[in-house]
């Protein structure tokens, strides 16, 4: 359409937004002659050239999630579907989903210590109002409701409950507990009763 605004983010911009969270450990490099920033020396996001998309590393259970929830924004193909990685559509890409996983992820690979320092500095990511960690972003309205009406408004919340009360929610299906499972996780909780090492 003329006249109309690219709304496709690129390397770029991503980029950017990565580096203004201004996070320790993170460096520009190439892999397999692309641009990519890693974190911690590890893989943290790059751009697919084949596919001429951004690719973000997830629990693979919460990837399957995210492609079920909303498939015209988040996507795999074969290279990538034994990984915990998801590619999103850039024109679809949205800024706040993509920094709280760039977020997430620097948390889950930065050493103990960094982390430990990082947080006394700077404070462990936290509703702004509650002071807690936020449910996972892609969880369908029956499975919030349902979460929400039972008391579990986040991820420390959550922790309370064993696998097996969530699950007997209605509205919470095997997706959602598969997701949260995975944001738990990422979070370094888990359901009451399970061993968090």
């Amino acid at each position: 359409m003329s006249g109309g605004t690219d709304k496709r983010v690129r390397w770029e911009e991503l980029k950017q937004w990565a580096l203004d969270l201004a996070l320790p450990g993170v460096e520009e490099t190439t892999s397999w002659g692309q641009p990519t920033l890693k974190a911690h020396k590890k893989l943290w996001v790059w751009w697919s050239p084949h596919e001429d998309a951004p690719v973000f590393k997830v629990p693979r259970e919460e990837r399957d999630f995210l492609i079920e929830c909303d498939p015209d924004t988040f996507f795999c193909t074969p290279h990538y579907q034994s990984h915990g990685l998801v590619l999103v559509h850039p024109d679809k890409l949205d800024p706040e989903w993509a920094k709280a996983n760039l977020m997430r992820v620097w948390r889950a690979q930065a050493p103990k210590r960094l982390l430990q320092a990082h947080d006394e500095t700077h404070g462990a990511p936290r509703d702004r109002h509650t002071g807690e960690t936020p449910m996972p972003v892609g969880l369908t309205k029956p499975a919030l409701r349902a979460l929400e009406s039972a008391g579990y408004t986040s991820l420390e919340r959550l922790a309370s409950a064993s696998e097996r009360e969530i699950a007997a929610l209605h509205g919470v299906g095997p997706t959602a507990l598969r997701a949260l499972k995975a944001a738990l996780g990422a979070a370094g909780l888990a359901f009451a009763g399970v061993d968090r090492r």
